[in-house]
C-alpha cells in the first residue's frame, strides 16, 4: 500500500487523524495551510486533514519571509519590499495588495500585483515605515501577512549606528571616485544615485553632518593628523601633511574630500610650523 504521494500530492484520509494543520511545506513548518496535517499518521508522511482533500481549494499562504527583515535597523533608502507566498493549489494564480507607508496602519499602495517584490521608490532617511501583504487566489480567497516594521538609515550614516560622525567620514571617502562595479563603490555613499561617488556626493554628504545637518558650508569633522582620511594617522598622513603646511591649494587639488584642518593638531585654528611636532608625536604612538 502506498502511504502517500510525496510533497504537495500528499497521501491519504484518515477518519480518526488527531493533527492539525498549520503550516506547509515538505517539512511542514512554512507558515500556511495546505490541507495535509502537519504532523505524520501510521507511516504516511502527509495525511490529508480533510475528505477529498487533495480536490478542495485552499486559502494562499499568508506571506513571509519578509525583505527588509521585520524590525530591521538601518534600511537603506533605495531598498526594494519583498516576500514570499504561494498557494497550496499549483494550478492557482495569487496576486498580492501590498500596504505601505509611515503611517499605521499603512495605506494600500499596489492592489493584485503578481510579483513577490515592490519599489516604493526613495525612502524618507531617519523614518519608520510599517508594511503588511495580503495574498490573494483566482477563487477569491486570502490571506493577510503579518504587519511588518523597518527603519531607515539617516542620509550619511554609512556604518550605521544611527548618528553621522567621523567614521562615517571615513568610510566615504574610502569610496570617493568609485562607481558602480567597483569593490570601493557604496551604494549609501552614492547620495544622489548617478552611479559614481563625486563631489556632488559629498555636499549631500556634509549636509548631514553632526550638529551641521542643512548646511553644506559647515566646517568638516576633524580627527588630528588624519590628513589622508582613512581613520589613522601614519606614514600615509606626511605628504598630505606636507602640503597642508605650505600648499594649501595643492591640497585641496590631491585630496578634494580631505579636512586640511586635520593638521591642526595643536588646535589653535590654523595648520603652521608649530603643529610639526605634535603631528610627529602622534605618528610616533602612545
Amino acid at each position: 500500500m502506498a502511504w502517500d504521494n510525496g510533497y504537495p500530492s500528499g497521501g491519504n484520509y484518515w477518519s480518526d487523524y488527531a493533527g492539525i494543520d498549520l503550516y506547509h511545506g515538505p517539512d511542514q513548518y512554512l507558515p500556511g495551510c495546505d490541507g495535509i496535517g502537519d504532523t505524520p499518521k501510521d507511516g504516511d508522511h502527509y495525511p490529508f486533514v480533510n475528505l477529498d482533500g487533495w480536490l478542495l481549494n485552499y486559502a494562499p499562504y499568508p506571506p513571509y519571509s519578509p525583505a527588509p527583515a521585520d524590525g530591521a535597523f538601518g534600511v537603506d533608502r533605495n531598498a526594494d519590499l519583498g516576500w514570499t507566498s504561494g498557494d497550496p493549489n499549483p494550478a492557482d494564480v495569487v496576486s498580492y495588495d501590498v500596504y505601505f507607508g509611515t503611517d499605521t496602519p499603512p495605506p494600500l499602495v499596489s492592489d493584485h500585483q503578481t510579483a513577490t517584490t515592490y519599489d516604493p521608490g526613495l525612502l524618507e532617511p531617519n523614518a519608520i515605515y510599517f508594511w503588511q501583504v495580503v495574498a490573494w487566489d483566482d477563487h477569491g480567497q486570502s490571506s493577510a501577512g503579518p504587519l511588518w516594521v523597518f527603519f531607515t538609515s539617516v542620509a550619511g550614516d554609512l556604518e550605521p549606528d544611527g548618528d553621522v560622525d567621523y567614521d562615517d567620514y571615513v568610510l566615504f571617502v574610502a569610496a570617493f571616485g568609485h562607481s558602480s562595479g567597483q569593490p570601493e563603490y557604496r551604494l549609501t555613499t552614492d547620495l544622489d544615485h548617478d552611479g559614481v561617488v563625486t563631489l556632488v556626493d559629498y555636499q549631500m554628504w556634509r549636509q548631514s553632518y553632526g550638529d551641521y545637518v542643512g548646511d553644506p558650508q559647515a566646517p568638516l569633522p576633524a580627527r588630528p593628523g588624519d590628513l589622508s582620511v582613512d581613520g589613522i594617522v601614519n606614514l600615509d598622513d606626511i605628504s598630505p601633511f606636507v602640503l597642508a603646511l605650505i600648499d594649501p591649494d595643492s591640497y585641496h587639488a590631491a585630496y578634494p574630500w580631505g579636512n586640511m584642518m586635520n593638521g591642526d593638531v595643536d588646535a589653535d585654528g590654523q595648520v603652521n610650523f608649530a603643529d610639526i611636532k605634535p603631528f610627529i608625536a602622534l605618528m610616533s604612538g602612545p
